[in-house]
């Protein structure tokens, strides 16, 4: 009997070359996520540092305009920066689902052609069983037929 042959081959070779890539594309992207909730907590833990200075100053009794308004400005640039932090962290989550989306797509057009290829071999291996048994048949029936 002939070798068993997968006609979808290089369509299965395509497939799991685009998968490989959605993979390295959401992992990047989950990298991505990762980097901007690592920045959005440095400037939450500045911001908590900065208060936590100005209520020392505070309770200090030591009111000094210039000091306070440098406090305030700078406590504004945070508030700023950390509004920033948390879009790009929402962005980054976006896309992160989006190259998640993208890598199940093509994991699910790879599981297709795996059990296309899986149903194939069945049909393969049922067809060698079907031929070995016709085999055995021939062989028994000859030996009957030589017998008599």
């Amino acid at each position: 009997m002939k070798r068993f042959h997968f006609p979808l081959k290089s369509v299965a070779t395509v497939r799991e070359a685009k998968e490989s890539k959605a993979r390295d594309t959401f992992v990047a992207a989950v990298q991505v996520v990762a980097k901007a909730e690592r920045h959005l907590e440095g400037v939450r833990s500045e911001k908590a540092e900065l208060e936590k200075m100005m209520l020392q100053e505070r309770k200090q009794n030591a009111f000094r305009a210039s000091e306070q308004m440098a406090f305030i400005h700078s406590h504004r640039r945070l508030l700023t920066r950390e509004t920033e932090a948390i879009s790009a962290v929402k962005q980054a989550v976006q896309v992160r689902e989006q190259r998640r989306d993208e890598w199940m797509v093509s994991r699910r057009d790879v599981r297709l052609i795996e059990k296309l290829k899986e149903a194939a071999l069945k049909e393969y291996r049922a067809e060698a069983e079907r031929e070995a048994q016709r085999l055995l048949d021939d062989h028994a029936n000859a030996a009957v037929i030589r017998a008599r």
